[in-house]
């Protein structure tokens, strides 16, 4: 089930939002953290089930992905026929089930 990737808007404002923030404190870990997503972009890529179900009941097809090595950041995402629909990047401190919209 390969295939492209569809970075939804969501995602997009929370990937800049997260850049931008670390940008201000310190850009070599901004520089990192988007080498570290775009890693993790390429490998579900190319393997869209490799994450885990989030558990979520409104959502229950959404996968997660933790980054590495921002282990504090998550990944949300849903596989399809034609790819991968990347839905929110968030800070896994926060109220995840309310950010996450169904599917």
């Amino acid at each position: 089930m390969p295939g492209r990737l569809h970075k939804g808007s969501l995602f997009l404002a929370d990937y800049a939002e997260i850049v931008t923030g670390l940008c201000e404190v310190n850009p070599d870990a901004a520089e990192r953290f988007c080498d570290a997503v775009e890693r993790a972009l390429a490998l579900l890529e190319r393997n869209p089930l490799l994450g885990s179900k989030a558990g979520f009941r409104h959502a229950p097809e959404v996968r997660k992905w933790v980054i590495q090595p921002f282990h504090k950041y998550v990944l949300f995402y849903l596989p399809t026929a034609e790819g991968v629909v990347l839905i929110r990047l968030l800070h896994g401190a926060r109220d995840l089930p309310g950010l996450i919209p169904a599917a």
